[in-house]
């Protein structure tokens, strides 16, 4: 078995960006007035629908992103999907008025009701549709590329889907976590001491999850980065582009957020801060206060203070050319 390749970390459902784990060539926001705009997209690659059938009428609060489609939460808790379901039912979102957050894998989505169930929709080749728990209230969904874990309200995780390299049995069996982020074909959790435990493929040593004590995670390809609880960066696994060795030493970072090969992190100046690929890493623009940012696979973007966005790194597919 090859794994897919995986896409960007998603960020809290706080967050105004699209959670857009596998979107390789477009990224979403939602904006001030609670629609939705989304930028960038090849349409070589099925991407054009994710671009072109964005809803134009709602209150949108929270999204996520897969390969190839995008699905919405709006203010009143109904599900929205679209983009292109050749391949698999990734528009097949579940009716009704009662949703809090969505998660996407590369073909299938997650979400979690307003009583704390899980529905899930889409690429069921490896339990990731059949197998979603019937039982127990969730909080928070994370998805891998072809997996899915949830975080339930006694702090326990359940994983469910493919379990090619533990993603799923590896999951641990105490509670009290607080926090779950899923990479590629691994996944960490952050326990209420804020010690970090990771599973899964462990071929870069991504499982590895070092000491001391952690508030937030970002996964990426085969890697991930924690936000200690002193503002600093600690990040794991593999190195191929310097996603280990140069994160920075100095500085007190609010948020960080992963690409396929690059991380960036956000000061509490409000200046953002990248390195790995540098393909995807450079041209950093500081001229303007960022309240938020979020890495997609090649590129990153960022909330300006006064509201408008401003993107970095790769720009073949405009991704990195959003409207203002």
């Amino acid at each position: 078995f090859t794994p897919p390749i995986p896409a960007i970390d998603p960020i809290e459902s706080t967050s105004l960006f699209s959670e857009s784990l596998f979107a390789s060539s477009h990224q979403c926001s939602i904006t001030s007035d609670n629609s939705i705009v989304c930028w960038g997209g090849d349409p070589s690659q099925n991407y054009s629908d994710v671009i072109y059938d964005v809803p134009t009428s709602g209150n949108y609060v929270q999204m996520s992103s897969g390969n190839y489609h995008v699905c919405a939460i709006d203010d009143v808790g109904a599900i929205t999907c679209w983009g292109d379901d050749d391949l698999f039912p990734v528009l097949d979102s579940p009716s009704g008025n009662h949703f809090a957050q969505t998660s996407s894998g590369s073909y299938h989505s997650c979400a979690i009701n307003t009583n704390g169930g899980v529905s899930c929709w889409g690429r069921n080749d490896g339990g990731q549709v059949s197998n979603a728990p019937t039982s127990g209230t969730y909080t928070h969904l994370t998805s891998g590329s072809l997996n899915t874990c949830g975080l339930l309200d006694d702090g326990s995780i359940t994983c469910w889907g493919r379990d090619d390299f533990g993603m799923v049995s590896g999951a641990p069996s105490i509670n009290g976590y607080t926090h779950i982020n899923a990479g590629s074909n691994h996944v960490c959790a952050i326990h209420s001491d804020q010690t970090i435990t990771c599973w899964g493929w462990n071929n870069f040593g991504q499982t590895n999850a070092p000491s001391g004590s952690f508030i937030q995670l970002a996964s990426g390809w085969y890697y991930t980065c924690g936000l200690r609880n002193d503002g600093s960066v600690t990040c794991w696994g593999n190195d191929d582009y310097g996603e280990i060795s140069e994160v920075p030493t100095s500085g007190i970072y609010t948020q960080i957020t992963s690409g396929f090969y690059h991380v960036c992190a956000l000061s509490e100046d409000g200046s953002a801060t990248c390195w790995g690929d540098d393909n995807y890493s450079s041209n950093v623009s500081n001229s303007e206060t960022l309240t938020s940012i979020q890495a997609s696979a090649y590129n990153t973007c960022g909330l300006q203070e006064d509201g408008s966005l401003l993107c970095w790194g790769d720009d073949t597919f405009g991704q990195s050319s959003p409207p203002q």
